[in-house]
This record gives C-alpha cells, structure tokens and sequence, in this order.
C-alpha cells in the first residue's frame, strides 16, 4: 500500500484532471452521477450516448472506468460518511507521519548543523589559537632578534661617535694649524713686503750716492743686501709649495733684521757723507773770488732762462705758473733721483691709494679662498659682468637702469639679473668682495672694449662716478685698478730694479706675458690707450642728475699733464699719452683753463715735443704732430670729443 506521502503528487494531478471533464461533460450531464443519490448507471449511460460527438477518446475511456469502478462500490453495502471518516483518518495519519517525518528530519539536520558548527568553532579555536601561539613565538624571536640588533647598533653608534669625535677633534686641529699657517704666511709676506721697502730704499741710495769713497764703503752692503733679497725671495717661493712653519717666520724675521741693520749702516755711511760735505762746503767758501763769480754767473743764466719764460707767457700771480716754470726747471736738471720717474706729490698719492688696495684685498681673503662660497663668487661676478657689459649711452633710461642694479648690488640689496637674485650682503665681506669686483672690470672694460670702440668711454664714465659718489671707497679701488693695469696714469715711470728679471719689469710697464713672451709693442699701445681714454673720461664727464659734482675732475687732469711735461719723455708711451689726453681732455681743458692752458700747451709744443722727437720719431710722435696740427687749422682749438654725454642726460 502506497504511503499519504507517495500520493500526494498524483492527488493535484487527479483534481486538475477531474475538473477538465467535469468542464466537459457539464451541458451533458444535470443529475448526480456519484454517491448514494445517483441515479443508475443504465440512465447514465444512455444519456453517455447523447455526449456529443466532439468529446475526446480519452474522458470516454475514462467514464468507462469510473463507471465499472462505481459499480463495484455500489456493490458495496459501505455507507458514503464513514468511508470518507476512514480515508480522513488515514490522510490525517499519513499526513502525521509525514509531519513527524519531515520534523524529525529536520531535527537530525538541525543536529548535524550543530555538530559541524561545533567542530568547525573547535577547529577554528584551535587554528586561531595555533596562530596566536605563533605569533607570539615570532615576537619573542623579533625581541630577542631586536635586542641583539639593538646591542650591536649602541656598539657601532658608540664606535661612530667616536670616530666623529677623533675626526672633529683632528678638523679642529687641522684648522687651528691652516689657521696658524695663514697667521705665519701673512706676517711672513708683511716681512717680505717691508723688507723690499727697505731693499729698495737702500738700492736707490747707493745708485743716488756719489763719490768713489762712499760707492766702495756700500759695495759690501749691496752684495749682502741682494744675498738676502735671494734668501727672502727663495723662502717666499717654498712657503707658496710647502707648509709654513714657526721656523720659517723666524727666518722671515731674521732676513729683515739684518737689512734693517744695513740700512742703518747705510744711514752711518750717509751720516760720514754729509760731515765730508760739510767740509767740502767750508772749503769752497775760502775758494778764490774767481771761482766764486763764475758759480754766481751759473745761477744768473739759470735764473734768467726761467724769468724769460714767465716774461714770455705773461704769468701773473696763478697757481699753474708755478707748474710751467718747474717743468722748465726740470728740463735742465740732469741729476737722478726719484722724481726721474715720479713727481713726489704723484708718488705719494700713489702709495696712499696702493696701501688702501692693499689693506681692502687682504679682507677678502676669507670670502676668495673659501669653497662653501664658491657659488656665491661666481653669482656675483656673472651680475657685475652681464650688467657693465650691457652698458651703452642708448638711451637714458638704460643707462639709469644699468646703474640703479650696480648700485644696489654694492648696498646690499636683492637684484634680479637675468633670470637669477643675488643680494651681496648674504656673506659679512660680500658687498666688499662685489665693489672691488666691479672696479677691476670697468677698468678691463678699458682694456677690452674702449681700446676698439672709444666712443663707449663716455657711458662707463657717467656710471663710475655716479657710484663713486655714493661709494667713496669704490673711486680708491678704481684708481688702483688704473694704476696697476696703466702706471702712466700716477704719471710713473718705473724704473728697472736691480736684479729684477725683464719679465717682472715688464709686468711692471704694464705688458702682458703669453706663453712666456712679451706682447708685442703695438697691442700694448692699444690696450694702454683704451685705458687711459676710460680715465681721461672720468675726469669731464657728469653724474647723474641730484648729485653734486665729479669727485675726481679736471683738477686732476691740470696736474697729470703738469707731472708728465715735468718727467723725461719715453719713447713711444709717452706720446701715446699726450695724444690719448689732449684728444679726450683737450677741448675741455681749454674751455675750463683758457689762457693758462695755451700756456701750458706753447710749452709742449715748443719745448717737450722737440725733446721727445731727439730720442723717438715712431708712429704714436707722428700722430701726437697731427693732432697739433688739426689744433692749430681749426684756429687753436681742439675738437669736442665724440659721444660726451651732456650733463642732464640722464
């Protein structure tokens, strides 16, 4: 017997089944065909053969089976109620046994749930466990690891700071020992610096000493005073190469003791001298009256050549006389002595300006020779370099703006260049290190670019004294710039020492060496009257607009001139100068001095020039003689010089 359960598909089967034919057979069928008030299968069957004829082959086949199966049950005594209580009761009971089935399934599955979600939180207890066990393992070899790490690491930073204790400690050392060899290097180079002073002073006393007695005396002292000259020259050179040490300053030291003794030996000889003179001289005042007269004659002639010459300009009480009657005077004196080369006021002014050069560099030593301000130096030359190359006389306005970044840049404040700022106050010598810059390349802009286009003096000129009358300390620079590169502007000529090579006395007229050969004799030429063109400009140009005046004006131009003519002339260079002077200064010495500086001028031509032209007849003399020339067919007049900017230019 099948199961409630096993029924259950087939019974929705049957229902949907039954009421299809039921659809079917419903305009056929009116009286109850089933249950105990049915009528007889006969009448049903009669009226089954009314059924249309549309009916299908299977709702007949199947009436016929309901048919022998309603036969069988109404043969049946069984009442209808109770059977369908029994079926009710069967059905209720199956459908409990299926309840009681499926929950007790359900049971075994929720258990089996259960038992696997047990196992699987044990297994994921034990692996969670496992892992944390694990991971305190690694801890505990981490730490471990670590502090062994951290043993070694305190071991190595331990040796670390020691080392860079031992290596501050030697840098400390090695610092107060360059600082110590700097300090013994400059006394040493101070010692070397007063013992040429005072070689050189003793050198020119013996050349200027006369009489045979005396020469002889001070024979002895030059020969030791050119030994230690050799000693002070050779240690120089190994302190430039080797360390400087105690010992080496002591022997700096020692070398200009014993030339302080010779020049005091030399002072003993001058002393023995000037008595011999002093007898000399009484003995000349008991010498005959023929002598006597014959010495006054002298001095008459003398005299009378110079009062003809005041006659002749007619000289009334200026200052500039006196100048044109020394230079007369000195025309005829044959002695040697210092201002063969130099006029003393010149020299002095001279030495002044080099002591100050000299003093400034020696500040900047710090800021040259330290590589943390490498960077630093090369910014600041490419400022100072791209702004005074750029300089031209184009327009005002550039000219103002050219000068407004040199100005800040030496005051310390922030300048653009280009595409880069610098501010030279980022470094305590900074600004000194940029204003001693800047007066080395205008003077090189002399040399490099006025020399081939002189037109440009006039616009560089403007600038340096508008600078220098904001920086006092920048004109002294400039002027040493001018007289290292150019000498003939001190005016001085420098003579030859003893012993020195032809190279240093080269150096010395301004030369340049290249590849250890002189340059040749017209590119000096060039590039001395570029130079000199730049400073003769100085001398009448303007400043710019709000300030007072030139510091350095055509009262230095008066005495130049006046010191040149007073000098004997040099071949070539001092033609050169002349030329260079009276073609850039000329019109304006003559607008400024008038009369006195035809004077002056008269003296030149007539006097100087015929010098020069006995011991020089070369190209610079030929065109000195055309320039004076041109002078005299324009009516005694010199030409303004090109480009002169005017005084409101900017």
């Amino acid at each position: 017997m099948q199961s409630v359960d096993e029924l259950f598909p087939h019974l929705e089967d049957l229902k949907i089944s039954a009421f299809r034919k039921a659809i079917l057979i419903k305009n056929a069928v009116h009286d109850v065909t089933i249950g105990p008030n049915s009528n007889s299968m006969k009448h049903v069957e009669s009226n089954d053969h009314n059924f249309h004829n549309n009916t299908s082959s299977d709702v007949k086949n199947l009436t016929k089976q309901s048919s022998i199966q309603y036969k069988r049950s109404s043969q049946e005594i069984l009442p209808f109620p109770q059977i369908l209580k029994e079926i009710e009761y069967e059905r209720q009971k199956d459908v409990r046994s299926a309840v009681e089935y499926h929950v007790r399934k359900f049971e075994i599955f929720d258990e089996q749930q259960q038992a696997n979600r047990k196992q699987q939180w044990i297994l994921t207890q034990q692996k969670h466990i496992k892992k944390i066990q694990d991971q305190e393992q690694a801890i505990k070899c981490a730490l471990k690891e670590y502090d062994s790490n951290k043993s070694i690491y305190n071991n190595q930073l331990a040796l670390f700071h020691q080392e860079l204790e031992e290596q501050r400690k030697k840098s400390a050392e090695l610092l107060e020992l360059k600082k110590k060899e700097k300090q013994l290097l400059s006394e040493c180079l101070a010692f070397q610096k007063s013992f040429h002073i005072i070689y050189h002073d003793i050198l020119m006393t013996i050349k200027n000493c006369q009489g045979e007695i005396f020469k002889d005396k001070l024979q002895s002292v030059c020969k030791e005073c050119k030994e230690l000259n050799d000693f002070m020259s050779s240690l120089i050179s190994k302190l430039k190469s080797t360390n400087v040490t105690v010992e080496d300053r002591q022997n700096a030291e020692i070398i200009l003791i014993k030339i302080n003794n010779l020049k005091t030996e030399v002072n003993g000889v001058l002393l023995q001298k000037d008595d011999s003179n002093e007898q000399q001289m009484k003995q000349k005042e008991t010498a005959s009256n023929v002598t006597s007269s014959s010495t006054n004659s002298q001095n008459t002639i003398a005299t009378d050549s110079v009062q003809n010459i005041a006659e002749e300009d007619n000289v009334q009480n200026i200052a500039e006389e006196d100048n044109v009657q020394n230079i007369a005077q000195d025309q005829t004196s044959n002695n040697t002595s210092l201002e063969d080369y130099v006029s003393k006021s010149s020299f002095k002014f001279y030495s002044d300006i080099m002591a100050f050069y000299g003093k400034y560099t020696e500040t900047l030593n710090e800021l040259i020779y330290d590589n943390q301000y490498k960077e630093f130096r090369f910014d600041c030359k490419k400022a100072i370099n791209l702004t005074v190359n750029a300089i031209s006389a184009v327009s005002s306005e550039h000219i103002r703006d050219k000068y407004v970044k040199l100005y800040n840049l030496i005051k310390g404040q922030n300048v653009v260049i280009g595409d880069f700022q610098i501010n030279a106050s980022k470094h305590p010598k900074g600004i000194q290190y940029c204003i001693d810059l800047l007066a080395n390349k205008f003077v090189l802009q002399g040399d490099l670019m006025i020399s081939s286009k002189p037109e440009a003096a006039f616009s560089f000129a403007t600038i340096i004294i508008s600078l220098w009358n904001e920086c006092p300390e920048f004109g002294k620079l400039l002027l040493a710039y001018f007289f290292k590169e150019c000498p003939y502007l001190v005016p001085i000529y420098i003579p030859k020492m003893v012993d020195q090579t032809d190279e240093e006395f080269y150096k010395g007229q301004g030369y340049k060496y290249i590849d250890g050969k002189v340059e040749r004799q017209d590119k000096f030429l060039k590039r001395m009257t570029g130079i000199m063109r730049l400073y003769f400009a100085i001398l009448i140009s303007h400043p710019k607009q709000g300030q007072n005046g030139n510091p350095h004006n055509i009262k230095i131009a008066w005495s130049w001139l006046a010191s040149v003519l007073k000098l004997q002339p040099r071949i070539d260079i001092t033609a050169t100068m002349l030329h260079t002077f009276l073609e850039t200064v000329g019109y304006e010495m003559q607008n400024h001095y008038k009369m006195q500086f035809f004077k002056l001028l008269r003296f030149l031509i007539e006097k100087y020039i015929p010098s020069l032209k006995r011991i020089d007849n070369g190209g610079p003399v030929v065109r000195l003689e055309c320039l004076i020339q041109e002078f005299k067919e324009n009516k005694n007049h010199f030409k303004a010089p090109n480009s002169r900017l005017s005084q409101n230019f900017w």
